[in-house]
């Protein structure tokens, strides 16, 4: 089928025998055919059928295998700006360049899913694809060396979608391939190696890059030390990484070397789960000075002033054995600590030392927050008192559980009364098993029967 005659199929007029019917029969097992009315079917179907007036158009999966009559789409759709031709049966881009040198304002081209020979002669098709600013050729089983060699039909080229492809090694694009792009998207190409995605690094205006699911294993820019700035990716903006296989803190620490990275998409790693969300979530902040926008989530001004401070007194003794000091004029630290946290010197010099006394009790907070109490059975006189650290923030229902195995007693059986270390008399029922044991104002010593 042409591609005039699968627009006239689509987009026909009212008057065409094959329009789509107002009424759709509804499915049904048994009795009187039943229908329901699409009411204004025919006035979409009017405004379609003005085909000048059309800007956008969806042609995929229509059996398309060639352009048509010559001059016939130009004819029939002069205005459109985007057109998918998506999982058709177009053979070569001498096919696809017969539909596009017809329509002068094209601007966004979908191809996915056909498989398109390359002409020997593709510098001679650059006129036809001169509007053009968008092109989808996800699943077209290319190589990232031929779709360097179609890139010189497309000059103006700005946003390039090639998911699902076989690209596993990519190549330095020679100037004025892609010296337009600002967007990519790699995503779920096997390329693994950082290394292939550098390659990359020299595409100036790129501002947003894709590299979702593929099965990328580290990050890393050897060519400038921790505290430098990476020449490369110079205008880069955007990175998706989610969903690889970056395992160490020092693949996102590498992401600082990007001079202008403000959003970063990297959920779905293994490094994430080392630790809790939120602690990942502070790290990353920490790690990346520039970031403004972290997994879909803005990064408020406090948020980066506690995660940064957080980060210091974390790595604080590190820093100081590593042979960092608080003068940062005499400062001294490996280099292995400032390869696993470039951003703290800077950090050190915006905030100023960790407060000493912090740093130094850090331990002992989690201290502060345990209270030791004495529980005991009235029911069960033989069973020795269990003398017990438990955290302020424990919840009733979870104390109950912990006293459940302790006398070995079923949960119906458990229930809970704060007696005061000064009068035992006193008592208070903890029965709110939702309630945290800092509701009661436990101290130490009290019993808890």
């Amino acid at each position: 089928m042409s591609c005039a005659s699968a627009l006239k199929l689509k987009y026909g007029s009212s008057n065409s025998p094959s329009k789509p019917s107002n009424f759709i029969p509804l499915p049904q097992k048994a009795g009187r055919d039943r229908c329901i009315e699409m009411v204004g079917m025919e006035k979409i179907m009017n405004k379609q059928s003005n085909f000048s007036r059309l800007t956008e158009v969806v042609l995929s999966s229509m059996l398309i295998n060639d352009a048509g009559e010559r001059d016939e789409l130009k004819e029939l759709i002069p205005n459109v700006t985007n057109l998918d031709l998506s999982q058709n049966l177009l053979a070569s881009w001498i096919d696809v360049s017969a539909v596009v040198s017809q329509l002068p304002q094209l601007s966004t081209l979908i191809l996915s899913k056909n498989r398109l020979e390359i002409p020997v002669d593709v510098e001679s098709y650059k006129e036809c694809y001169t509007s053009l600013k968008m092109l989808v050729l996800n699943d077209m089983a290319y190589c990232w060396k031929e779709i360097l060699s179609c890139a010189v039909m497309w000059p103006y080229i700005e946003e390039l979608c090639v998911l699902d492809n076989r690209i596993s090694i990519l190549e330095v694009p020679q100037h004025p391939i892609f010296s337009k792009l600002k967007f990519l998207s790699l995503d779920n190409n096997p390329i693994i190696n950082w290394t292939e995605i550098c390659k990359l690094g020299l595409l100036t205006n790129l501002e947003e890059l894709h590299i979702d699911n593929i099965s990328l294993e580290s990050i890393l820019f050897p060519e400038v030390s921790p505290l430098e700035k990476t020449n490369l990716f110079p205008g880069l903006c955007t990175l998706f990484a989610r969903n690889n296989k970056l395992k160490e803190w020092q693949d996102i620490s590498e992401l600082n070397k990007l001079i202008n990275l403000k959003t970063l998409m990297i959920n779905n790693n293994p490094v994430m789960l080392s630790v809790n969300p939120e602690t990942a979530r502070q790290l990353i902040i920490a790690k990346i000075l520039g970031l403004e926008t972290l997994n879909r989530t803005k990064v408020e001004r406090s948020e980066r002033r506690g995660a940064e401070l957080d980060y210091l007194k974390k790595y604080h003794n590190s820093w100081l054995t590593s042979g960092g000091c608080l003068d940062l004029t005499k400062s001294k630290p490996s280099n292995a600590f400032l390869t696993e946290h470039p951003t703290y010197p800077a950090l050190l010099q915006k905030h100023g030392a960790a407060d000493e006394n912090e740093t130094k009790t850090e331990s002992s907070r989690l201290k502060d927050n345990l209270v030791c109490v004495n529980i005991f059975s009235p029911l069960l006189p033989d069973k020795q008192p269990v003398t017990k650290k438990l955290p302020v923030e424990m919840t009733v229902g979870k104390l109950k559980a912990l006293v459940q195995r302790i006398f070995k007693v079923g949960a119906q059986n458990v229930t809970l009364t704060r007696l005061f270390k000064e009068d035992e008399s006193q008592k208070t029922e903890m029965d709110n098993n939702l309630r945290q044991l800092s509701y009661y104002s436990l101290s130490d010593q009290d019993k808890i029967a």
